[in-house]
């Protein structure tokens, strides 16, 4: 057993990074506003294959929605997002919540990528933007 070592019933796997692999964090995002406001969701999207990829972009919505890349330039929904082994990224979804819109009023939106290397891998994020309930107390003069 010269040069070999371990435990004697030990099992040493040796497991390759696969050619192409991708993270999205979080994969659900709950945020909230007024009527008229931009509503914010951040997404971190991670490139953990062994080689570069390029993924396609879709987001879809009842409300408008925009994807903004970290620079603050627009990723329009069916374009590429090109992204280096081990590169990461951070991308935010911005939603203009209806002016008309009532307390209590949602919209689930769906964002989603899919690696041009590999067609079969894709990830996705359930984003729901919520117009919140707004609570005003009297305060009492205490005399």
């Amino acid at each position: 057993t010269a040069g070999n070592w371990g435990a004697v019933s030990a099992i040493f796997l040796q497991i390759p990074q696969p050619d192409y692999w991708v993270s999205l964090d979080p994969t659900s995002s709950l945020q909230g506003g007024e009527p008229g406001e931009i509503i914010t969701h951040t997404l971190d999207i991670s490139n953990l294959g062994s080689e570069g990829d390029t993924y396609t972009i879709a987001l879809s919505s009842d409300w408008s929605g925009t994807v903004l890349l970290p620079n603050g330039d627009e990723l329009p929904s069916g374009e590429t997002l090109a992204l280096a082994s081990g590169q990461s990224i951070v991308l935010r979804i911005v939603f203009l919540a209806p002016a008309e819109s009532n307390p209590g009023d949602l919209d689930s939106a769906h964002f989603s990528l899919t690696s041009l290397g590999n067609p079969s891998l894709s990830r996705s994020a359930n984003l729901i933007s919520v117009i919140w309930w707004r609570f005003f107390f009297p305060l009492l003069g205490g005399g």
